[in-house]
């Protein structure tokens, strides 16, 4: 039966660090990271039996990758690449660090990655196929302050889109990477990036700022989502939240990408839409260890709370 190594010191090391961050740098970089409680919540509704390759594109200090390895150990999945890509040089290495730290016997050694997420160059020693989960926390950075980076985000979207895709698809995703508002954050071209890195069948799990419901720049990922995805379920914090220091509320969005076949079809055309399930998580379901551990009094609340909204409850 599977048990949780002692991982306290590692993960009082990665909030240490994220907390002696700069707060300028983290707000330019959108630095407000995961945390395991979280990432455990997200992985288990995004981690199967089936799950072999994982990529985190906006990588952080290693929570969402951490996480993955964790509970793909839990479910009996067996993991064989472990990649992310991180900006800030020192964030990557802590990642790094982090993840070779952390690995058991048998763990795929990760890959982590110093560089641009949007510069095709990040994934020249990474895999040149898609991957089974991209997991990931875009970073929520306003467009003012993208100090002139927009440009090189868009076409840097636009070269993946050509160069890892083609068909109908390819189209469908160069339409939206050359559409998107420029008034967007910068977590719309993070979604367009990290969807496009999904193998089919294969599914993208996010962890995003509200937003994306309410705004008219987030028409472009409504439309991705449903012309290129079946979104499986969605997860909302209430007040206070799970970010204290973002000024947003949450979401934690899991969605199966759809065959290159599907995706051809027009929205007008289709004739069978997948009902996603949408969850409120209270600040009350919380314990000191899980975000629903007072909720679900187990050894794997995680577990039995993924399976309670498989279920219906």
């Amino acid at each position: 039966m599977w048990r949780p190594e002692p991982k306290i010191e590692a993960h009082d090391a990665a909030r240490a660090f994220e907390e002696a961050l700069p707060p300028a740098q983290r707000k330019a970089l959108g630095q407000y990271f995961t945390g395991m409680r979280l990432g455990r919540v997200l992985a288990h509704f995004a981690i199967g039996p089936e799950t072999r390759r994982v990529l985190d594109p906006m990588a952080g200090n290693g929570d969402l990758l951490d996480a993955a390895r964790e509970v793909a150990a839990r479910v009996g999945a067996t993991l064989t690449q472990i990649d992310g890509i991180e900006i800030d040089p020192a964030t990557a290495r802590f990642c790094d660090y982090r993840l070779k730290t952390l690995a058991r016997p048998g763990d795929p050694a990760p890959r982590i990655i110093c560089g641009d997420a949007f510069d095709r160059r990040s994934y020249e020693s990474l895999s040149a196929e898609p991957y089974d989960l991209v997991i990931t926390n875009p970073p929520y950075v306003r467009y003012q302050t993208l100090n002139g980076r927009a440009d090189k985000v868009r076409q840097g979207l636009l070269t993946a889109a050509d160069e890892l895709l083609d068909g109908q698809t390819g189209a469908a995703w160069t339409a939206l990477a050359a559409g998107y508002s420029g008034l967007a954050d910068l977590s719309v071209p993070a979604w367009l990036l990290s969807a496009l890195l999904v193998r089919p069948g294969g599914r993208l799990a996010l962890v995003v700022p509200a937003t994306w419901r309410s705004r008219a720049y987030g028409d472009v990922i409504r439309y991705l989502l449903l012309r290129c995805f079946a979104v499986e379920i969605i997860v909302e914090d209430t007040q206070p939240g799970w970010f204290s220091d973002a000024l947003v509320r949450t979401h934690l969005i899991v969605a199966r990408r759809l065959s290159d076949e599907d995706i051809a079809v027009p929205l007008s055309a289709r004739e069978r839409w997948i009902e996603a399930r949408w969850i409120q998580v209270a600040p009350e379901t919380a314990d000191d260890e899980s975000l629903v551990g007072a909720a679900f009094p187990n050894q794997d609340p995680e577990a039995a709370f993924a399976c309670w909204c498989r279920t219906g409850g």
